[in-house]
């Protein structure tokens, strides 16, 4: 059986959910695509991401204090989330809710599967 880093990935983009879920699994990363909340903390515990990727506005929630839970309910296994935005003002703060980067939109592909392999080494 071939490992797969596990990648979460929520935005409530659908169009960019979908263009990147596709392309990362094309990269070899398992990935688990949300595009709400609902039932995160349990897609956490039963899926076990290495990384979680979020966009800070999502449509009904703020990802910051989703962060700081995350942080508290997956820090036990090391989980690393990283946050992204099309929101440049958040890029200075994203440690504070305990995220390990901020990625400001838009990007490219190959520029966040440089990002996820950094953070899956360190």
């Amino acid at each position: 059986m071939t490992y797969l880093p596990r990648i979460l990935l929520i935005d409530d983009e659908m169009d960019f959910l979908y263009l990147s879920t596709s392309l990362l699994r094309k990269q070899g990363f398992d990935v688990y695509s949300m595009s709400s909340t609902d039932q995160v903390l349990s897609t956490v515990k039963s899926f076990g991401p290495e990384i979680i990727i979020i966009d800070v506005k999502l449509a009904k929630y703020d990802a910051r204090a989703l962060c700081r839970q995350l942080k508290v309910h997956a820090n036990r296994s090391g989980v690393k989330v990283l946050l992204h935005s099309k929101l440049a003002e958040f890029e200075n703060e994203y440690d504070q809710y305990g995220a390990v980067e901020f990625m400001l939109k838009p990007y490219s592909m190959d520029f966040l599967v440089s990002r996820i392999s950094y953070h899956l080494k360190m």
